[in-house]
């Protein structure tokens, strides 16, 4: 685990959220999952996609895992996740 703390934490996570975009625009069927190697960088994961959700949102669709239990994440869902999957929103 690579720990900087030079405040750049927004900008690679902007950075991954890009290239997500990218891969799923380029395989649509495709699930990605995640979680933080950690408690705390989970969270920082849940707290910044809810940060972001109104702008993520727009391409596609993030889930958070509880227990096994599969939630859609939106701006009124605040649940400790242990875990997250992003898949491609489908245009209507």
């Amino acid at each position: 685990m690579v720990v900087s703390n030079n405040g750049d934490t927004d900008k690679v996570l902007k950075t991954i959220v890009l290239i997500i975009k990218h891969f799923l625009e380029n395989n649509p069927k495709a699930i990605i999952f995640f979680k933080g190697n950690t408690k705390s960088r989970t969270r920082l994961y849940r707290m910044r996609l809810r940060k972001y959700y109104p702008e993520i949102s727009q391409y596609v669709e993030v889930f958070g895992i509880v227990n096994d239990e599969l939630f859609k994440l939106d701006e009124s869902v605040n649940l400790d996740f242990d875990s997250f999957l992003i898949k491609y929103r489908k245009e209507s």
